[in-house]
């Protein structure tokens, strides 16, 4: 064979094999492809099954929406959760006729079957919106949409890539709740001024203005939604009144973490105690005379939308328990990928989002709703859910009362409604630390500036509990440090306890805690009566006028009662004494007495207090640590003692007498004249003294009642 030939017949024999090699590579080509294809399709299918999260809202309850009067056949389902209390604040804001409607009905138990037929989980649901989160695979979920009781679906999650878990902020069949315990308070712990390490925050807000006056929350249901609470475990609030809790993330009534779960009591422990907290010279809260009921309803995991129906949920139960504040120190903006965030441009416009939507149902059913604004000045920027609802009281977290705290979530201006709408101390604020039964450490945050805030409208309340969600917005953003000129930042700035109370007593007077002494055989009643909108609650009024404000006791064990119906200030210390009561009402060691303390011109009820007698009924019974002077019998006590432009002298009659008050000056000159001659009957009496050009100096004030003639020291600064 010459070259050529073989040449040619290497090239043939070469390009046979190339043409094998091609076409080898070709079927391994197509084969991969084929193969790849394959499971990129089994990949895609198992992908489109992956369970995920969705809304449903179903159209109706099974009957048509409507008003729901004791005789609808639907009224009793409607009606079994709710509590006396729930419907007798809801009648501060609604007719009586319109108390209860379907929106109190649980969703319809054929549509909830037929979605757990179809292999459904249901997460969570809501009575006042009629909807289900479900836990189902996306061709379920198509089937679910085409379901004649559903009224429309929602997605939770987002098509964008995932990206990292978010970190966590902590601002199904029918659940059989905690059945509520009393809320009554019956407890002879007295207020105390000692605050501890809660002495800042407590005297920015002013609470030491209704304290010193007996108001402490009592008589009020809070309710608190937040992460777990380990309140049974720390001293400062062992002793707080909780009446129900439940667990919303697992559906059981165990609201501290049981094995396996993540750590996540420390958050709703600290925000508890902050208004809880009763240590003296530990810490002491702002409402610690308040009772309890606790939701937990944040799943420390994971930051979901299923968590937003949890604190529906937690609402509607807390509203039906008969709460009259929710404190709320959790907000929602960003979600764990691929659940969709909430859009500022969107769905936050005060009435859209989920939550939101709650704030302000609850809030037309007579609670008031107070949030923390949001800790994400950095990132989000703005208030976030359910704190920017329209009806929300959202709380802006302060450093100092004229600088906001660098975290403080902030408005903006192109919203037509201004948010934050208050703001509080945030920074270095003491509470309940987890390491130790009584460990105290500092925090920050808005949801530690809510909490201040959700104590200060519980002594509103306590004050005065026919007030309204409105009247107490009112009265709050009236009197906070920036009223005149509010903004996105600071809202209408630092709360003030002290104004808010005083500006409620413009339209309504109300009393503070009573204190009980006794004398002998005789009773007497002091308490602190506010009308007028004075400057300062606790401090009195000399000038005041004076009207007769009713006093009745009850025996409770023998339920004999006596009144009383004198003159008394309309501010300042209202003194009431019934001689022969001990023995008139029967009381004897342990027995619990009624006070009741009525304007009798409007029969409105200011004040009622059930206090027990102490073992010896010679010790005062008191609500508070201090005891004001008592005017022993026929000897006159002057109050305040040095005084600048006025005092009052006050003064004790056992007896029927003739009574006389002079005031002399040191020398023994008679300088003044206030009573000659006077015939009292017995009980508490006072006299107003405007010393007029008096000079300043020493004076003695004479009291003669009959034959009986008694002196005191009294001294005038000028």
């Amino acid at each position: 064979m010459n070259n050529r030939r073989l040449n040619l017949h290497i090239l043939k024999v070469s390009t046979i094999l190339s043409d094998m090699a091609l076409t080898s590579f070709i079927r391994y080509v197509r084969l991969t492809l084929i193969t790849s294809l394959f499971f990129l399709s089994i990949a895609l299918s198992a992908k489109g099954q992956e369970k995920r999260f969705y809304r449903v809202w179903l159209i109706d309850k099974g009957t048509p929406n409507r008003l729901l009067l004791p005789s609808d056949p639907w009224y009793p389902a409607a009606t079994s959760h709710l509590t006396e209390r729930a419907l007798k604040r809801r009648a501060k804001v609604l007719p009586l006729d319109s108390l209860v409607s379907t929106a109190d009905l649980p969703i319809h138990e054929e549509y909830r079957q037929k979605l757990l037929d179809l292999g459904i989980e249901i997460r969570q649901t809501s009575r006042w919106f009629n909807t289900a989160m479900i836990f189902t695979d996306s061709a379920t979920f198509e089937l679910v949409r085409t379901l004649p009781f559903v009224d429309s679906t929602e997605k939770m999650f987002s098509n964008q890539v995932s990206g990292p878990p978010i970190a966590k902020r902590l601002l199904s069949p029918p659940i059989d709740f905690t059945t509520p315990g009393s809320i009554e308070y019956r407890s002879n712990d007295c207020i105390t001024l000692k605050y501890g390490s809660a002495e800042n925050q407590n005297r920015e807000v002013m609470f030491q203005a209704p304290h010193s006056m007996g108001i402490a929350g009592e008589g009020v249901l809070i309710g608190i939604l937040d992460a777990g609470f380990d309140w049974r475990s720390h001293n400062l609030i062992s002793n707080a009144n909780v009446v129900a809790e439940y667990d919303f993330v697992n559906n059981d009534s165990i609201t501290y973490d049981e094995e396996g779960e993540q750590l996540s009591e420390p958050h709703g422990t600290y925000v508890m105690s902050v208004i809880a907290g009763n240590v003296p010279n530990n810490m002491v809260g702002g409402a610690f005379r308040a009772s309890f009921a606790l939701a937990k309803t944040e799943d420390v995991r994971s930051e979901r939308h299923i968590e937003e129906d949890n604190f529906v949920a937690g609402l509607e139960w807390l509203e039906s328990l008969g709460v009259d504040v929710t404190n709320t120190s959790l907000g929602y903006t960003t979600f764990d990928p691929p659940e969709a965030p909430h859009r500022f441009d969107g769905d936050m416009d005060g009435k859209t989002a989920f939550g939101s939507r709650g704030v302000n149902l609850a809030t037309r059913l007579g609670v008031v709703c107070v949030l923390a604004a949001g800790n994400e000045f950095t990132s989000f920027r703005y208030v976030s859910v359910p704190a920017e609802a329209d009806s929300a009281i959202a709380v802006a977290a302060l450093k100092t009362p004229d600088i906001i705290a660098p975290f403080s979530s902030r408005g903006s201006t192109s919203w037509d409604r201004l948010k934050p709408d208050v703001a509080a101390p945030g920074v270095e604020i003491y509470g309940a630390q987890p390491n130790a039964p009584n460990a105290v450490g500092p925090s920050q945050g808005t949801s530690s500036a809510a909490p201040l805030t959700t104590a200060l409208v519980a002594l509103m309340l306590s004050a005065n509990p026919k007030l309204t969600p409105w009247e107490i917005r009112e009265a709050l953003f009236a009197t906070s440090q920036k009223a005149a000129n509010p903004d996105t930042t600071f809202g209408r700035g630092l709360v003030d306890a002290n104004a808010a109370l005083s500006y409620l007593s413009k339209s309504s007077s109300f009393a503070g805690e009573p204190i009980l002494l006794t004398y002998q055989n005789s009773l007497s009643v002091i308490s602190w009566i506010v009308s007028g909108n004075p400057a300062h609650i606790d401090i009195p009024e000399f000038s005041t006028p004076f009207h007769p404000i009713l006093l009745r006791l009850t025996n409770l064990r023998t339920l004999a009662t006596l009144t009383s119906n004198e003159q008394q200030p309309e501010h300042g210390l209202a003194q009431w004494i019934v001689i022969g009561g001990v023995e008139t009402l029967g009381i004897v060691p342990e027995d619990e007495l009624l006070i009741e303390i009525i304007e009798p011109t409007s029969n409105r009820l200011l004040r009622s207090t059930v206090l027990r007698a102490t073992e010896e009924l010679a010790l005062p019974v008191s609500t508070l640590c201090k005891t004001p002077p008592l005017p022993i019998t026929s000897l006159a006590t002057a109050r305040p003692n040095p005084f600048y432009d006025a005092t009052r002298i006050e003064y004790v009659v056992d007896r029927e007498a003739l009574i006389s008050l002079d005031i002399f000056a040191i020398t023994g000159e008679r300088v003044l004249n206030l009573l000659k001659n006077k015939r009292h009957s017995p009980g508490f009496y006072s006299e107003l003294l405007i010393p007029n050009d008096l000079p300043s100096g020493a004076y003695y004030y004479r009291l003669q009642v009959d034959d009986d003639v008694f002196y005191e020291k009294m001294i005038r600064l000028r």
